[in-house]
């Protein structure tokens, strides 16, 4: 690298070449002024989650679910699970997040491949309207597990 110096030359060249790296690499980068910092951010500032779930067998029927929860088949592939706070209080659910997917309702083993949508469901505050599909886009009655996010 240095060789046309004298070798107690090169040695402080290639020293001073490492050093002047060093120092530069530690130079700490810049934070962009518009991302806060999270560990200081007020817990308001966080939406709060509270989860809603079912587990609902092929025929509309409930296997397990959030207590004061009512699941209907409505039609072939067609479903609507409703949520309570209690017997006679509807859960809001109009800004949270629904997430499905088709699966056995027992512990073990496993359903054809299938496809499933979600919606909030028209004229309530309280529902999950869910519609499950075969592989060919017709409509099939397949069991499912839901999880609402609030």
């Amino acid at each position: 690298m240095f060789n046309f110096l004298p070798r107690g030359l090169r040695t402080t060249c290639a020293l001073s070449a490492i050093a002047a790296l060093s120092a530069a690499s530690a130079v700490a980068k810049p934070q962009p002024a518009s991302i806060p910092d999270p560990a200081v951010m007020p817990a308001a500032a966080f939406p709060q989650c509270a989860l809603w779930c079912a587990v609902i067998n092929s025929d509309g029927t409930i296997a397990r679910a959030h207590l004061h929860t009512t699941a209907s088949h409505l039609a072939t592939g067609e479903y609507q699970v409703l949520f309570y706070n209690s017997v006679t209080s509807q859960k809001d659910i109009t800004k949270c997040a629904f997430t499905a997917t088709v699966g056995v309702t027992g512990f073990s083993g496993s359903e054809p491949a299938t496809f499933i949508t979600v919606a909030g469901r028209a004229g309530t505050s309280n529902g999950v309207y869910l519609a499950t599909y075969d592989q060919t886009g017709a409509a099939v009655d397949a069991p499912f597990h839901l999880l609402v996010s609030c």
